[in-house]
This record gives C-alpha cells, structure tokens and sequence, in this order.
C-alpha cells in the first residue's frame, strides 16, 4: 500500500481546490483532516465567544 503525501499544506491545497471538481475521491484521511482544518478554528471561535457572552464579567468588559 502506497501512502500518499500527508502534510496540512497538501490536504488545503487539495481540498480548497477540488471544492467546485466533482471528478476523484478523496481518503478518509485527507476528508476528516480537511474537516478538522475547516471546523477546528470555528469550533474554538464559537466556543471562546460563548464564554465571553456567558461571562461578561470575565472578557473585561464590565457594564455598571
């Protein structure tokens, strides 16, 4: 079994330019780690948010 080039660089560039191809497949490898490079950020964006407007105490934004 041969593997293929597994790098962050590779699996972006792969699949930022294949998003509008509809010709191949890619591994399930190369799948969940371009998920994870697309939804990992949001994830902790909207996680780091969260808490903010949860605790507004904590962001350091305090309204008298």
């Amino acid at each position: 079994m041969i593997m293929a080039e597994f790098s962050i660089k590779h699996v972006a560039r792969h699949g930022f330019g294949g998003l509008l191809q509809a010709h191949g497949r890619d591994s399930r490898t190369q799948f969940w780690t371009f998920g994870a490079l697309v939804f990992g950020p949001l994830i902790v964006i909207q996680f780091a948010t969260q808490i903010a407007l949860t605790f507004p105490s904590l962001g350091g934004i305090a309204v008298a």
